[in-house]
């Protein structure tokens, strides 16, 4: 378990107990904690940290594993990403587990399919910024800010040998109690209890990493969320206008049946019988993607008049979505199918879908593929609206300010990204009852198609 702390700062009680309680329910051998600056140059290590037995404080780079280092940044504890500018700073060959009183995660470039991750930890003492300057009696704005989004949590990380290894960050309440997967500590204690939502990466049906679908499908039954969220559930391969004229491309999947738009459409109405018939309680909520809107750009570009293997099928549809109000996949589907299992919801692309309330809660129905004003969609954009909203789109998992991106359920190499470098990471979001939530990313055995 790593953690930070401030000087001067006092330590959050309750937070550290239900810190031990989950030391204990795991077998955790370490609890390591960053030091971080305080209020002032003058300010010492808080007596309510500074005598715990437990702890062991971080004074030079500590090796976790052989790619994953905890390294002091030496970041004031004010600032509201700890991992920004860090970079163009840290050597490339490691991941890195960071001080920060925010919690923050994001995947950074590299080569092949195996990126970096930057991850702060959070902290487990209450908040020690100057709010109010010594001389003048101004407010400080950069102090109240660092205030206002201080988070209680740590990092756990967990060796599982042969290289292989988990790292979650577990995040508290303003009162310092948290959940962990379906493990519920408050006061010192742990209950059992199931998850609020569990948001899967992009999952692209054709496209989806076998390995991935069948860890999904454990999770499901073993988190038991009330809400599961699609993103991306369409892949569009048929109708993906970035595809059409090429030639080469066509000669490659000719034989596959990818190109026929009517396949595609069955193949997803099996896959949404399954989760359904499965998991009959659970309700399946499908954000309207950009994926799912290739339809709309491909009818209305008139690319079936050049397709005759997509053209009856094309027809069928047209007149089903002239209404713009109407969504497209759903209406496509029901060309191919009678009936949609009543526990599968589509939302259109600006519809709210938002749980917990107005002021605390979560928005889950926005896919993340459009920003503001019909700009493009980009975290920059969404932290400055404090929407806090869970979202997919771009594969590369991230947690900001004010919301979370999940990655992708896909092979980690499609024909697309071949070539650059990658941060595209497999990882599913996990929403909890308190509103709170994290990232669960999985490293498959195959990365890509063999």
């Amino acid at each position: 378990m790593i953690t930070s702390i401030q000087m001067g700062a006092r330590l959050n009680k309750n937070f550290y107990s239900n810190m031990l309680k989950f030391k204990e329910e795991h077998g955790v051998d370490k609890i390591l904690v960053f030091v971080m600056n305080g209020k002032y140059v003058d300010e010492v290590i808080h007596p309510s940290v500074a005598s715990l037995p437990d702890i062991e404080f971080i004074d030079s780079t500590y090796r976790v594993h052989p790619k994953v280092l905890c390294y002091d940044t030496k970041v004031l504890a004010q600032n509201i990403n700890p991992t920004q500018g860090q970079e163009n700073k840290l050597p490339s060959e490691y991941s890195y587990i960071m001080p920060g009183t925010k919690r923050r995660y994001r995947t950074l470039p590299s080569i092949g399919t195996k990126p970096r991750f930057f991850a702060s930890t959070g902290a487990m003492t209450e908040a020690n910024y100057v709010t109010v300057a010594r001389s003048s009696g101004m407010r400080v704005k950069r102090g109240l800010q660092a205030k206002a989004q201080h988070q209680l949590g740590f990092v756990y990380f967990q060796d599982n040998g042969r290289g292989n290894f988990d790292v979650y960050q577990v995040i508290a309440d303003k009162g310092g109690n948290f959940q962990y997967l379906t493990e519920w500590y408050r006061g010192g204690r742990m209950i059992n209890r199931g998850i609020e939502a569990l948001v899967l990466g992009d999952w692209h049906t054709g496209d989806t990493n076998p390995e991935i679908r069948k860890r999904s499908i454990k999770m499901i039954e073993t988190l038991k969320p009330k809400r599961v969220v699609f993103h991306d559930i369409f892949d569009g391969y048929s109708v993906n206008h970035h595809k059409q004229g090429k030639l080469l491309e066509a000669l490659r999947t000719g034989n596959a049946q990818k190109h026929l738009l009517e396949e595609e459409l069955k193949k997803l109405v099996k896959e949404i019988e399954y989760f359904a018939n499965k998991f009959p309680k659970v309700k399946f909520i499908v954000p309207e993607s950009n994926h799912d809107v290739f339809i709309r750009t491909y009818l209305d570009s008139m690319y079936h008049h050049a397709q005759p293997h997509n053209y009856l099928q094309a027809i069928k549809i047209i007149p089903r979505i002239l209404d713009i109000k109407r969504i497209a996949l759903k209406e496509a589907l029901l060309t191919v199918t009678k009936k949609l299992p009543e526990n599968f919801i589509f939302l259109r692309e600006n519809d709210p879908y938002r749980i917990g309330g107005d002021v605390n809660g979560i928005a889950l129905g926005q896919h993340g593929h459009k920003g503001i004003n019909g700009a493009r969609g980009s975290y920059n954009s969404f932290k400055r609206t404090n929407a806090k909203m869970i979202t997919g789109h771009t594969h590369s998992p991230q947690i900001y300010e004010n919301g979370m991106i999940v990655g992708t359920s896909t092979y980690l190499e499609l024909d697309y990204t071949i070539g650059g470098l990658s941060s595209w990471l497999n990882a599913h979001g996990i929403l909890y009852p308190n509103m709170t939530y994290g990232l669960l990313t999985m490293i498959p055995n195959k990365t890509k198609r063999t």
